[in-house]
């Protein structure tokens, strides 16, 4: 086994100069990618790409599921295993945002070219990409554009995908545009929510401690941090976005807060989710103004351990190419298969700044090595390197 990986690491520095003579087909399918808006649920224009690229490249078993994903599968040379490899397809950003993206010598910039039209782009060209490395799997490889994961989506795509898929898959990998490095394994406990206020007509702003949306949140926000959280386990109390209000003159009657609590204890999501509760409760009591909770988004705690064969692999890959792990749970689609108990990692394509704002970034360089870090790490799984 160590002379195998002795073989495929050795082969990485000429990865890099094969990839980078088709650099421009590479740019030229992100950035195509990227300038089709595909909020969540609204994915359909990027799931036609993928599936004319997936005929395109004469994959197997091309279809769109009842959820809307899309899959096609490059069948391996003996084909005893499979390997999933995917992208989730939306993103935060609503049709009307202009979506053109800005190619540079050094960078793509575009909203969403991050997160994750660079990741769909890849996961669409890899049949031919490892064709042209020259690489050709054992496995069968199971290739998919998953929709509805982010915000309300709450990984509706992917999960419905592994609740159908019903043959075996032996490790997972989920691609992601950004960052270089990341290296995830494990996944947190999640409650993402959101607290809707609204001060009725018959509101009586007489009363003791009466005040508009603004201030009445504030007091929410104030309860709330007042809460403790623990460093150990891992916990935090993350608030995300506070809307509320038009004017300087007119006292606001509705406001919205949107807040997420993660752990890698499903305990203490609940614990912190209990005093939330207890805080709203009060605050609706005392001051008769409608507050309503909303949970947009759950997840269970689950992964794999450092220790294991996949992730001491990824390791090993990114020694080789100079690239710093950046080891943190996820709460993104990787958490569906760790709850099924499959095996996976997520990885990052390139180096970025501004994720999720209209100015979004990427480097070009780096992409050269995110995808040699994707292929090298197929080749290691085909092997049987990475079973636990």
């Amino acid at each position: 086994m160590d002379k195998i990986l002795e073989k495929i690491i050795d082969a990485i520095p000429g990865k890099i100069e094969v990839i980078k003579s088709f650099k421009d087909s590479l740019l030229a399918d992100a950035v195509m990618v990227s300038e089709i808006p595909s909020p969540t649920f609204h994915e359909k224009g990027r799931i036609e790409f993928l599936l004319n690229r997936f005929n395109e490249s004469k994959l197997e078993q091309v279809d769109i599921d009842d959820e809307g994903n899309v899959m096609g599968l490059l069948p391996g040379t003996e084909g005893k295993n499979t390997i999933l490899v995917w992208a989730h397809t939306d993103t935060v950003f609503s049709s009307e945002k202009d979506h053109a993206v800005v190619l540079t010598e050094k960078e793509l910039q575009g909203p969403g070219i991050g997160d994750n039209s660079l990741g769909v782009s890849v996961t669409a060209g890899l049949p031919w990409i490892l064709e042209k490395l020259g690489i050709k799997l054992k496995d069968n490889l199971l290739i998919v554009g998953s929709v509805k994961s982010l915000g309300r989506g709450d990984l509706a795509g992917i999960r419905s995908f592994l609740a159908q898929w019903d043959t075996p898959i032996r490790s997972g990998v989920c691609v992601q545009g950004i960052t270089l490095g990341r290296l995830s394994y494990s996944a947190f406990a999640l409650v993402r929510a959101r607290i809707a206020l609204s001060i009725p007509p018959e509101y009586d702003w007489s009363q003791f401690g009466a005040a508009g949306a603004i201030g009445q949140l504030t007091r929410l926000i104030n309860s709330m941090m007042a809460i403790p959280v623990p460093r150990s386990p891992e916990t935090q109390l993350i608030f995300g976005a506070l809307n509320c209000g038009n004017s300087y003159k007119s006292v606001p009657r509705h406001g919205e807060l949107r807040f997420e609590v993660r752990s890698v204890d499903l305990e203490q999501v609940n614990i912190i989710m209990s005093k939330i509760r207890d805080i709203i409760d009060a605050s609706v009591a005392e001051s008769g103004t409608k507050i309503e909770l909303d949970i947009l988004a759950s997840r269970s705690p689950g992964g794999i351990e450092f220790s294991h064969p996949l992730v001491k692999t990824v390791r090993k890959v990114m020694d080789e190419l100079d690239v710093l792990p950046r080891v943190a749970p996820t709460t993104g689609e990787l958490t569906a298969l760790l709850n099924e108990g499959i095996p996976g990692v997520t990885l990052g394509l390139s180096t970025g700044v501004n994720p999720h704002e209209l100015d979004e970034s990427i480097e070009i360089e780096p992409i050269f090595k995110g995808i040699t870090q994707l292929t090298t790490l197929l080749e290691c799984i085909d092997e049987g390197l990475c079973d636990g």
